[in-house]
Formats: structure tokens, sequence, C-alpha cells
């Protein structure tokens, strides 16, 4: 089984404080610390549509879109996501920027749905701390299997129990 997800406007709603927090936790140098915290702070934006412009605002999450240290600041952050998710048996991961998806091929079905809830709820946890958001919209599940059906009773939910999106099942020899 197969589980993908996404993270709501994850460039501009992680935590500032969790950058940092991170960053501490893997002991980088102060001066590098000091750095990014410079650089985020006070940062100001304007929006433009057409030839009109708001005024500058100052704000106060996320990182700066366009910035090349923004993804490096943004996948620090998950660092610790990814340890959690490495550590519940049965799911493999592949987390990249605001995307994430999980797998599993453990052939007992119990298991596979166990270990896919677990990542699920972790990173909703997660998520959560760092100011962000699992998008229940862009969570689906698909069931790759080399069987004809799939038990009925298997049902993924997302941390707000709302039943999630089950993609179309691919019937592969493997």
């Amino acid at each position: 089984m197969d589980l993908m997800t996404s993270m709501v406007l994850a460039y501009d709603n992680v935590s500032r404080s969790a950058i940092v927090r991170v960053m501490q936790w893997l002991q980088l140098p102060l001066r590098v610390c000091d750095f990014v915290v410079s650089l985020l702070a006070h940062r100001t934006i304007c929006i433009r549509v057409g030839k009109e412009r708001t005024g500058n605002f100052v704000t106060k999450q996320g990182v700066q879109q366009g910035s090349v240290l923004a993804p490096i600041l943004f996948n620090i952050t998950l660092l610790p996501l990814a340890c959690q998710l490495a550590s519940i048996p049965d799911a493999f991961f592949l987390l990249y920027a605001d995307d994430l998806t999980v797998w599993t091929l453990h052939p007992n079905l119990q298991r596979q749905q166990h270990a896919l809830q677990s990542t699920l709820d972790k990173a909703s946890d997660r998520c959560a701390r760092i100011g962000l958001t699992l998008s229940a919209t862009k969570t689906a599940f698909m069931s790759i299997t080399n069987t004809r059906e799939i038990l009925p009773w298997l049902k993924a939910q997302a941390s707000d129990n709302r039943p999630l999106t089950r993609l179309r099942q691919s019937n592969r020899q493997v």
C-alpha cells in the first residue's frame, strides 16, 4: 500500500522558531544559527496586483519563496519528522519538501494499515508542532497488489477521522 500527502502552504506557514530549534538540535555553529535568525527576522513583503501595490508589511512565519536557502531551511526543519518516521516498523518513506510518500510491503494487510496510520499520525502531530498542516484534499492511498481484491475493512483514516481518498487499485504481479 502507498500513501501520499502534502502540507498546506508549507513554505508560508513553517514556524521560524522551529527552524532555529532544529538547527540548535543539530548543533550547527552558533554563527550559522545567528545568520539564519537575522535572515528570517523583519522580513517585509508587499503584494502587487496589476499596477497596484500594497504597502510593505512584516511577515512573522514562513521562509521566503525564491530564496536559495528556503528549501534547505525547510528541509532541515523536517529532519525530526524523518527520524520519527524511520522508527515505524514496516513503513518506508520519501520526504521531499512539502510532499510525503509512504509505502509498506508487509504481507499482512492489518500491519500495512497500522504502519500507514502510524506514519500519518506522527506526520500530522509533528507538522502541527512546527506550524504546518497535512492537506486532507491532497492525501490519498493506493493498493498495489497481486491479488484481485483488498479486504473491504481496510481504510486508512486522516488524523481528524475523515476517510482518505482511495485511488484506483493497481493489480501488478511482483
